[in-house]
C-alpha cells in the first residue's frame, strides 16, 4: 500500500476521519532530519509488504498543530492511531523496532477474504485518472464497474478495450470475470505496459501477453483465470481486448472484473513523469510495415497533441505572470504608504515627552469590568483545564467586585446575575470535569498542570492529590475496559499510571515544580497569555491584578514530598483497589485467548512492560497476581489440554488415511534406510508420529516459557498438571484407537462375526500404538518433567494397550480363519469312516516283535493342520510374527488351545470306533496338548482311549507319544509362533536307532509348502529304502484302493522317509 504524504493539518484530520476503524502508522518527520531520511526506505518497504496497515508521513514543519496535538518532541516519531487515538508509539530511527511495530498491528487486522488464496484485489492501486474504455455505452460508469457497482456494456459492436493503469508497479496473478447469457465475453487478449490505450486494429493484429477463452458455464458464478505469473511481474498498466462474446451478439455485457496480485514496490508512479525509451532497431526487426506505420501515426498524433498542450500551458503561464506582476505593483504601493505612515508616527512619538504619558483610570470602572467580563466569558470553556480554572477565578473576582460597587442600572444588574449563575454552574461541573480529563491524560506535564488546576480551585494536601490522581485513572481504566479495550492496552495503561505517579509525586516530582510557579505573582498559564493577547490594554491590566491575588492565595499550600515507602504503599493500594473492580472483566477478556502462544506473548509483554518502567514499586509479579489471580493460569492449563486434544485428534485422523503397512524390508524404496520399518512402523506412520510429537514438544516449550517468566508461584504445579495432561492425552488416544468398549475376550470366546475390515482395523490400531512406543521416548519424558513414576506408568499403559490391541487382532484373526476352515466338517466326517477317507493319511507299520505289527499315525489330521497353517501364514503375511510378545503369544496359545480342545472333544464324542479314526484323533490330542498345554485335551485323550482296547492302548501309547513329540519338534519353525515354549525333545533320539522311520510330520497336501527335514532326522539307509521301495510297490499293486487318496504325496517321497527300524528299542 502506498505511503500517503500529508501536507496540511486539515488534510491529516480528513484522512483520520476517513479511516476510523483501520490502524494508521504515522511517521512524524522533518525534511532536514538525517535519521528520518535513513529510515524512509524502511517505511516504503513496509508499506509495500503490509497491506492491512495504512502508512502516513506527516512533515512537522508543515503540520505544526498535529505535531503539537500528539506531543511530538523528537524526529522521527512513529505513532499507531486507531479511531484518532494513540494506541502504540516508537521514537527513533530503529528499522528493526519499526518493522516489529508495523507487523504487530498489521497482524491485528483481519485480512479480507480473497477469491484467490494468498493474493489481494488490486483495485486500491488503480490510477483512477488514467482508467479508460473504448466502445463503451455513453451511460456506462466505468469507475462504478471497476468497483463492482455497475455493468460494462459495449456500444457499436461486441468488442471492448479496457485500459487499467496502476499507481505503483504490481505483480498480477489472476483475473476474475463474471457475466451471464449470450452477451458474456468469450475471447480475450491481455496486454501490459503499453504507453497508450491501443486501438482496435492494433489489438486485432497483435498477440497479447496471454490470450484465453472464458467458459460460459463458469461465468455465471464467476470464473477465475490464472495468468502466467512470470510474465506479469512489474506491471504498470494492463489492457484487455474483448474480441467477441459467447452468443455472437452485437453487444457484450460484463457484470464484474477483478484483478488479483500483489504490489511490486511502494513507488507511486504518479509522482514521476514517464520517459519512454524506444528501441528503434528492435522495432524494425520485430514489427512489420503496417505495425510500424501505426506506431508512427500514433507518435505523430501524440506529438501534435503535446504541442497544443504546451502552447496552451505557455499562454496560461504568461497570463499568470502578468497578473502576478500587477499584484506586486499594487503591494509595493501599499507597502510604501504603510512605511510612510509608520515613519510619521515614529517622528510624532519622538517629539512627545515621556513625562506627559500617564495611565488614566477609566472614569467608569464598572463599565470597563463589565466589558472585560463579557469579553472573557466565552473563554471560560477552554480545553486546557488550568486555563479554564484561572479564567473562572478571574471572572468570579471581577463579578464579586462589581457586586460590591452596588450597581444601580437594572440591565447591568440582570447581566451581573446571569454572570453569577453561569460561573456557579461552571464551578459545579468543573471539579468532576477536571478529574475526568485527568484520567484520560497521558503526559506527565499535562497531568501535573491538571492537578495544579485542581489545587488552585481548592486547597488540597499531597494525599488529596494522590487520591484524585489514582481515582481518576481507575475510573478511566474501567471505562476503557467497558469500551472494548484490549488486555494489552489495559496493562500498558496500568504501567503508565504507575510510571506517571512516580514522575509526578516522586522525589523532585513534576507536581512540586508546577506549584513552585505560584510563588511568582505574575505567573500565568500559557493559554491565558494567548487570551490576553487578544484583549484590550485595560482588560489586561485588570487580569494582571487579579492573577497576582490568585497566585498569592494558592501558593500558600504546603505539599511535602512523599517517601519511597509511602509511594510504594499508594501504588499497591491502587493495584489492589483496581483489581477488585476489573478482575471479573479481565477474566472474561482472558477467554479471548485462543491458544497458549497468545498467553505466552501476553506474559512476555507484561514482563517487558513493567521491566521498562523506572518505578521500583509493585512489579510484574505483584500486578499479575493482583489483577489475574489464578484466572490466566487456569486458562493456560485449559488451552494446553485443548491443544493436546487437537494434536491427538489430528494424529488419529491422519492415522486412518495413511498407509500403515510397513514397506518391504529388502526393497530399496528410498535413499536412506528407515530403521522404523524393522519395528513394524511404516514410513508414513513414522512421519505422522514425528509431526504429532513435534506439536507436543511445541506445546511443552510454551509451558516452559510460561514458567520461566515466574510471575506466580505455580510453576511446579503447572508442570505437574501438564504431565498429567500428557498421560490423559495418551490414555484418550489409546481409548479412541481401541474404541474403549473393546476388551480381550475370555480364552474360550472369540468374536462371533469377524471380517477382513475388522482384522485390518485392529492391525492398524496396533501399528499406531507401536509407532507411539517406538518414537523417541525422551520427548514424553521431557514433557512429564522427568517424573520417573509417571514416565513408568505411561510406558506401562502404552505397552499394555499395544499388547491388548494385538490380542484383539489375534481374536479376529482366529475367528476369520475358523469361519473359513473345515473344523466343523471334521466333526461330521469322523462319525462316518467313508467320509474320513478323504483325509486319511498313511500310517506307519511298526513291528513290535516277530509276531506283532501295529500301524501308528505320524502327523496331524488335515483339518487341524490347515487351520493352524492358515493362522501362522496370516501372521507372517501381516508381518506380525516378529512383533509377538510373551503376553500376546500366551493369549494366542490359550485361545487356540480352548478352541481346538472344544472341537476335538466334540469330534471324539461323535467319532466312529474305527481304529484308524480313533488313533488319528488320539495323536491329534497328544500333539495339541503338547503344543497348547490345555488340560481339556487330557479329557479328549481319556474319551478316545475308552473307545479302544486297553491292551492296544498300552501297546501303542509309547509310539504315539514319541511321534507327537517329534512332530512338534520338526514343525516348530512352522508352528512356533503359536507356542509359548519349545518342546524339549532331548533324549528322544538316544532311544531310537534311527530317525528315518517316520514320514514328514505334516500332512500330504497337494501344492502345500513344506519345511525341510531337520538334519538329524534326514539320514536314510539307502539299501533299506530300496528294499522298502520294492516291497511297497508290490503291496500297492495288491491293494489298488490306496492310489485313490489324492492328498498323499508320491510313493517315492514317502518311501524315502520311511524306515522299519524307527520304533526299535
Amino acid at each position: 500500500m502506498p505511503v500517503f504524504n500529508v501536507g496540511t493539518d486539515s488534510q491529516f484530520e480528513q484522512l483520520l476521519g476517513a479511516h476510523p476503524d483501520q490502524p494508521i502508522l504515522v511517521d512524524f518527520y522533518a525534511s532536514w532530519c538525517q535519521p528520518c531520511l535513513r529510515v524512509a526506505p524502511t517505511v516504503m518497504a513496509l508499506s509495500d509488504r503490509l497491506i492491512n496497515l495504512k502508512f502516513v508521513k506527516v512533515d512537522v514543519d508543515h503540520c505544526k498543530e498535529s505535531a503539537k496535538k500528539f506531543g511530538i518532541t523528537a524526529m522521527p516519531t512513529f505513532k499507531v492511531l486507531l479511531n484518532g487515538s494513540v494506541v502504540d508509539s516508537l521514537q527513533g530511527a530503529n528499522p528493526a523496532a519499526l518493522e516489529a511495530l508495523a507487523e504487530k498491528w498489521n497482524g491485528k487486522v483481519e485480512t479480507p477474504i480473497s477469491l484467490v488464496e494468498g493474493q489481494i484485489e488490486l483495485s486500491r492501486y488503480y490510477a483512477i485518472n488514467g482508467v479508460e474504455c473504448l466502445n463503451q455505452e455513453d451511460d456506462c460508469d466505468l469507475l462504478g464497474f471497476l468497483e463492482g457497482k455497475s455493468q460494462l456494456v459495449s456500444d457499436c459492436d461486441e468488442q471492448l478495450i479496457i485500459n487499467v493503469p496502476f499507481n505503483i508497479p504490481v505483480k498480477i496473478h489472476s483475473l476474475y470475470f463474471r457475466a451471464s447469457g449470450p452477451h458474456a465475453p468469450k475471447s480475450i487478449k491481455v496486454f501490459i505496459n503499453n504507453p497508450h490505450t491501443m486501438d482496435f486494429d492494433r489489438a486485432m493484429l497483435s498477440d497479447g501477453v496471454q490470450s484465453f477463452e472464458l467458459d460460459a458455464e463458469k461465468l455465471d458464478e464467476g470464473e477465475i483465470v490464472t495468468l502466467r505469473f512470470v510474465k506479469f511481474q512489474n506491471v504498470q498498466n494492463i489492457q484487455f481486448f474483448i474480441q467477441d462474446n459467447q452468443g455472437g451478439k452485437d453487444t457484450t455485457i460484463i457484470d464484474e472484473l477483478k484483478i488479483f496480485g500483489m504490489p511490486f514496490s511502494g513507488v507511486n508512479m504518479n509522482d514521476f513523469k514517464r520517459v519512454s525509451v524506444m528501441n528503434v532497431d528492435r522495432l524494425m526487426i520485430d514489427l512489420d510495415v503496417s505495425q510500424l506505420e501505426a506506431i508512427q501515426k500514433d507518435l505523430t498524433h501524440e506529438t501534435e497533441v503535446k504541442k497544443e498542450e504546451l502552447r496552451q500551458m505557455v499562454g496560461r503561464r504568461y497570463r499568470d505572470v502578468l497578473d502576478a506582476s500587477n499584484t506586486l505593483i499594487i503591494l509595493g504601493e501599499i507597502s510604501n504608504n504603510f512605511s510612510n505612515k509608520l515613519s510619521e508616527t515614529q517622528s510624532i512619538i519622538k517629539r512627545t515627552s515621556k513625562k506627559n504619558i500617564q495611565v488614566v483610570e477609566p472614569k467608569n470602572g464598572s463599565d470597563s469590568k463589565f466589558l472585560a467580563i463579557n469579553g472573557l466569558m466565552s473563554s471560560i470553556n477552554s480545553k486546557n483545564g488550568l486555563t479554564s480554572v484561572y479564567m473562572m477565578l478571574l471572572l468570579e473576582r471581577m463579578v464579586a467586585d462589581l457586586a460590591q460597587n452596588q450597581v444601580k442600572n437594572e440591565d447591568l444588574l440582570q447581566l451581573l446575575r446571569n454572570f453569577k449563575q453561569t460561573l456557579l454552574n461552571k464551578r459545579k461541573t468543573m471539579d468532576s470535569g477536571l478529574l475526568s480529563d485527568l484520567g484520560a491524560m497521558e503526559g506527565v506535564k499535562e497531568c501535573s498542570d491538571q492537578l495544579l488546576a485542581i489545587g488552585v480551585l481548592k486547597t488540597m494536601s499531597t494525599e488529596d492529590f494522590v487520591k484524585c490522581f489514582f481515582d481518576s485513572k481507575r475510573e478511566f481504566i474501567l471505562d476503557f475496559i467497558k469500551n472494548d479495550g484490549t488486555l494489552e492496552e489495559v496493562i500498558i495503561k496500568v504501567r503508565d499510571t504507575l510510571k506517571m505517579f512516580e514522575e509526578i509525586f516522586g522525589n523532585d516530582g513534576m507536581l512540586y515544580s508546577v506549584f513552585s510557579n505560584l510563588n511568582d505573582s505574575s505567573w500565568k498559564p500559557k493559554g491565558l497569555e494567548f487570551i490576553m493577547n487578544d484583549q484590550l490594554f485595560a482588560t489586561n491590566q485588570l487580569i494582571e491584578k487579579e492573577i497576582s491575588s490568585i497566585n498569592k492565595n494558592s501558593g500558600n499550600q504546603n505539599l511535602p514530598e512523599l517517601s519511597k515507602e509511602t509511594q510504594k504503599a499508594y501504588c499497591i493500594n491502587f493495584i489492589d483497589t483496581l483489581s477488585t473492580d476489573v478482575k471479573p472483566a479481565l477474566g472474561l477478556m482472558c477467554d479471548d485467548f485462543k491458544d497458549c502462544s497468545e498467553i505466552v506473548e501476553f506474559l512476555c509483554m507484561l514482563s517487558d512492560t513493567f521491566k521498562s518502567s523506572v518505578f521500583k514499586g509493585p512489579g510484574a509479579k505483584y500486578c499479575f497476581n493482583a489483577l489475574f489471580g489464578n484466572t490466566l493460569v487456569e486458562k493456560f492449563k485449559a488451552l494446553t489440554v485443548n491443544q493436546l486434544g487437537v494434536a491427538s485428534s489430528i494424529f488419529s485422523k491422519k492415522g486412518k488415511i495413511i498407509n500403515l503397512k510397513p514397506q518391504n524390508l529388502f526393497a530399496k524404496w528410498m535413499a536412506k534406510f528407515d530403521e522404523s520399518i524393522t519395528a513394524g512402523v511404516s514410513h508414513e506412520l513414522r512421519q505422522v508420529v514425528e509431526e504429532f510429537f513435534i506439536e507436543v514438544s511445541a506445546i511443552h516449550s510454551l509451558v516452559i516459557k510460561f514458567c520461566n517468566y515466574r510471575l506466580d508461584d505455580t510453576n511446579e504445579d503447572l508442570m505437574e498438571t501438564f504431565a498429567d495432561s500428557i498421560v490423559e492425552m495418551i490414555k484418550n488416544l489409546i481409548d479412541e484407537e481401541r474404541n474403549s468398549n473393546s476388551k480381550i475376550e475370555e480364552y474360550e470366546i472369540i468374536p462371533i462375526y469377524s471380517t477382513k475390515f475388522d482384522l485390518e482395523s485392529w492391525l492398524g490400531k496396533f501399528r499406531i500404538l507401536l509407532g507411539l512406543i517406538q518414537h523417541e521416548p525422551p520427548t514424553l519424558s521431557e514433557c512429564m518433567n522427568d517424573n520417573f513414576a509417571k514416565i513408568g506408568d505411561l510406558n506401562t499403559v502404552l505397552t499394555k494397550a499395544a499388547e491388548n490391541t494385538l490380542c484383539i487382532f489375534l481374536d479376529h484373526l482366529i475367528a476369520l480363519n475358523l469361519s473359513s476352515s473345515d473344523m466343523q466338517r471334521m466333526i461330521v466326517n469322523c462319525s462316518e469312516p467313508l467320509k474320513w477317507l478323504d483325509i486319511l493319511q498313511e500310517f506307519e507299520s511298526v513291528v513290535v516283535d516277530e509276531t506283532v505289527t501295529v500301524k501308528v499315525p505320524t502327523k496331524l489330521n488335515l483339518y487341524i493342520f490347515m487351520f493352524l497353517y492358515e493362522i501362522t501364514n496370516s501372521l507372517n503375511v501381516k508381518g506380525i510374527g516378529h512383533l509377538m510378545t510373551r503376553q500376546s503369544t500366551r493369549h494366542l496359545n490359550n485361545k487356540l488351545g480352548c478352541i481346538l480342545s472344544k472341537y476335538l472333544k466334540e469330534t471324539a464324542e461323535q467319532c466312529s470306533p474305527f481304529s484308524e479314526i480313533v488313533l488319528q484323533l488320539l495323536l491329534d490330542a497328544k500333539i495339541l496338548f503338547s503344543m497348547f498345554l490345555n488340560e481339556k485335551f487330557l479329557e479328549v485323550i481319556k474319551i478316545l482311549e475308552d473307545k479302544m482296547n486297553g491292551i492296544d492302548v498300552e501297546l501303542i501309547t509309547p509310539f504315539l507319544n514319541s511321534n507327537s513329540t517329534l512332530f512338534i519338534q520338526k514343525t516348530y519353525m512352522l508352528f512356533g509362533l503359536l507356542q509359548t515354549e519349545q518342546i524339549n525333545t532331548k533324549g528322544v533320539g538316544n532311544k531310537l536307532a534311527s530317525s528315518s522311520g517316520i514320514t514328514e510330520l505334516y500332512p500330504r497336501i497337494l501344492n502345500a509348502p513344506k519345511l525341510p527335514m531337520l538334519p538329524r532326522l534326514s539320514s536314510v539307509n539307502k539299501d533299506s529304502n530300496a528294499a522298502r521301495h520294492r516291497e511297497f510297490q508290490y503291496d500297492d499293486q495288491g491293494a489298488g484302493s490306496k492310489s485313490a487318496a489324492n492328498v498323499v504325496d508320491s510313493i517315492n517321497s514317502m518311501v524315502s522317509k520311511f524306515s522299519n527300524n524307527w520304533f526299535k528299542s
